[in-house]
C-alpha cells in the first residue's frame, strides 16, 4: 500500500489529534479520558499517538513535558516538606519518593560505576551430606579452615578434570562404599 503524502487531509488529522492529545496529557489527563475524549478505541491510541508525535518533533515535545512533570514534583514535594522537616515519618519517605523520581526524571543521579575482575577464578562448591554448602576460592585456599573431609573431597579433586559448570558427585572418605 502506497505511502500518503505528509499533506494529504488524513495524515494533517492524524496529526492535528495527536497534538490535541499531546496537549492534554501535558494538562494531566490520563490516557483513558484523552482516548475518550478525542475518539479513540483506547488509551493505547493516544499513547501511541504522542509517542509518534514525539518522535517527529523529538527534543521540544520531551523538554516541555519534562518541564511539567517537574512542575508536578515540585507542587507534591511542596505540599509534604513542613511535615517531614517536623520529623514526620510518612512524609519523610514521601519526599525521598518524590527527590528519587527528580533525579530519574531529570538524570541527576551519577551513572554507578563498576568494576570488573578479568581473571578467572577458580572457585569449587562442596557439599557434604545435609552441611550447607560452601564455597573455596582455589586461587586463596585457607586450609586452616577446612575440615578433614573438604580437604579429602579436595585432593579427590586434583586428579578429576572437571569441566566448568560441571557437578561431580563424590562420595565423602566415610561413606565410601569398598567398590569404589
Amino acid at each position: 500500500m502506497p505511502r500518503r503524502p505528509k499533506t494529504s487531509p488524513l495524515v494533517l488529522r492524524q496529526q492535528l489529534k495527536a497534538q490535541q492529545a499531546l496537549d492534554m496529557r501535558l494538562e494531566g489527563k490520563e490516557y483513558s479520558e484523552i482516548a475518550r475524549a478525542l475518539g479513540y478505541a483506547n488509551g493505547s491510541g493516544p499513547y501511541n499517538a504522542i509517542q509518534s508525535l514525539m518522535r517527529r518533533y523529538a527534543l521540544e515535545s520531551l523538554s516541555e513535558l519534562r518541564d511539567v512533570e517537574g512542575a508536578r514534583l515540585d507542587k507534591m514535594l511542596a505540599a509534604v516538606w513542613a511535615q517531614a522537616s517536623t520529623g514526620n515519618l510518612d512524609a519523610i519517605d514521601t519526599v525521598l519518593k518524590i527527590q528519587q523520581r527528580r533525579a530519574r526524571l531529570f538524570g541527576l543521579d551519577r551513572p554507578v560505576r563498576i568494576d570488573v575482575d578479568l581473571e578467572p577464578r577458580q572457585t569449587v562448591i562442596l557439599k557434604i551430606g545435609d552441611q550447607p554448602p560452601r564455597v573455596i576460592d582455589l586461587k586463596d585456599l585457607d586450609l586452616t579452615h577446612l575440615s578433614v573431609q573438604e580437604l579429602e573431597m579436595l585432593r579427590q579433586l586434583q586428579t578429576t578434570k572437571l569441566i566448568e559448570g560441571e557437578v561431580l558427585h563424590i562420595a565423602p572418605p566415610e561413606q565410601a562404599s569398598v567398590g569404589e
